[in-house]
């Protein structure tokens, strides 16, 4: 692209600085007096315009005040990309409320219609944050379908092929495809972000597990076949956190080792529910900047992944009795460590003699915690629990279940400015292993 001529000064037709006052894509100018063809549709300025059949393309500030080249096309307005589309689809429980984005991003995250008006749930905030990170580290922008087929309370009959939701997002799928087609753009699905189950918490361990693993099957297929891809796309998780009074739904176990006992399927685990807060008044709702934060956290998760190096939370793998204590180790690529300010979250089932926990040190070393109690646990069907299996009287503002149990990774949030994202164990249960 041509080195663009310095800005001059801005009419009132022009943007205000750190405003968005310029047209979304997607969406028609106020009526104007004799519009010359070859005049964008922008209340911005513009520069180096040139007609190209029955493309428009030139350089403008209509977006935040940012200079960007953008292309007009059917009434549409897209910014100037790559040949290669991203497509980030979000498919099942509707888990969460809109997010509040830092900005939008409209002329490079749309939806299947190519419009910069896709609502602000799970798809649209992960493509917005792909921007912001990829601006951040310098890397260029691309053109992003964000597409949504969510529903509250899913159940597994409502997330199987043959079921109306998945037409859904077939049909935004292929319309998306085809839009872009017009733009000389082809159409990648780089990841599904997938919460299943919502509707049925008393489903078992096993059972969830399976309609996981076949509707992560079943997704990858259809989703090559629409868009052309040689592969299919990356599943992307947040285990869930139960409610605010009950933790002891066993889809919560089978979220937690989809990666591990899945491989070929391209399942992340990306983070776990339970450290982030709820909507008020809502049992199981996370709150608009929680679900942002977990949506970065997935963001950063999925980069990580396709950068060639698996994410891993730390994830309870083996636990053993050693004289009082119990040692719990942990799968993790990174030492452990506990947030001050949060319970630690271990908790003993199936124990027989009363026996307590009385505190918690993570190991120097091997990523193995140390769990003291008051005397030695004994039970046939001894078991340790980490932030899971928990019930409260559902007064707080998060779920029941809670720990502090996290590796060292963090990063600085670019979603909710001044927070730290932080890598949190998964909740899990395990039997103690004797002999």
């Amino acid at each position: 692209m041509p080195p663009a001529p310095p800005t001059p000064p801005r009419s009132q037709a022009g943007l205000h600085a750190g405003s968005n006052a310029g047209l979304q894509a997607g969406s028609d100018p106020e009526p104007q007096a004799a519009t010359a063809p070859d005049t964008p549709r922008t209340r911005g300025n513009a520069w180096m315009i040139q007609r190209d059949g029955s493309a428009l393309r030139y350089l403008s500030d209509q977006y935040r005040g940012q200079l960007m080249g953008y292309e007009e096309r059917e009434r549409l307005t897209l910014a100037q990309t790559p040949p290669l589309a991203l497509a980030m689809l979000s498919f099942g429980d509707m888990r969460s409320s809109p997010r509040t984005l830092p900005e939008r991003f409209d002329y490079h995250v749309v939806n299947q219609h190519l419009s910069g008006a896709a609502p602000d749930l799970a798809a649209r905030s992960q493509a917005v944050l792909t921007q912001m990170h990829a601006r951040r580290d310098g890397l260029a922008f691309r053109t992003v379908l964000a597409i949504e087929a969510q529903q509250p309370g899913l159940t597994l009959a409502e997330a199987a092929p043959d079921a109306p939701l998945a037409a859904t997002l077939n049909d935004q799928l292929a319309t998306g495809a085809q839009a872009l087609s017009r733009w000389q753009k082809h159409l990648h699905v780089d990841r599904i972000d997938l919460s299943l189950l919502s509707g049925a918490p008393d489903t078992d361990e096993a059972q969830a597990d399976a309609h996981y693993a076949r509707t992560a099957l079943w997704l990858g297929r259809a989703v090559a076949a629409t868009t052309g891809q040689a592969s299919v796309p990356h599943i992307v998780v947040a285990q869930s956190a139960g409610t605010r009074d009950d933790g002891t739904s066993g889809v919560i176990l089978a979220e937690a080792r989809l990666d591990l006992d899945h491989p070929t399927l391209k399942f992340i685990v990306a983070t776990p529910g339970y450290p982030y807060g709820f909507l008020p008044g809502m049992p199981a709702t996370h709150d608009a900047t929680s679900a942002a934060l977990m949506d970065e956290i997935k963001v950063l998760a999925v980069r990580q992944t396709q950068q060639g190096t698996p994410w891993r939370c730390p994830s309870l793998s083996l636990v053993h009795p050693d004289g009082d204590e119990l040692r719990a180790h942990f799968i993790t690529d990174a030492g452990l460590a506990f947030d001050p300010d949060e319970p630690h979250g271990f908790a003993l089932h199936g124990c027989d003699n009363g026996a307590q926990i009385t505190g918690v040190r993570v190991m120097r070393g091997p990523p193995i915690v140390r769990i003291f109690c008051d005397k030695a646990p004994t039970g046939a069907a001894l078991s340790l629990s980490y932030a899971w299996g928990a019930t409260a009287d559902g007064q707080q503002d998060r779920a029941a279940n809670r720990g502090g149990l996290r590796d060292t990774w963090q990063a600085d949030s670019l979603a909710v400015p001044g927070h730290v994202l932080r890598r949190y164990a998964l909740s899990g249960l395990q039997k103690v292993v004797t002999g």
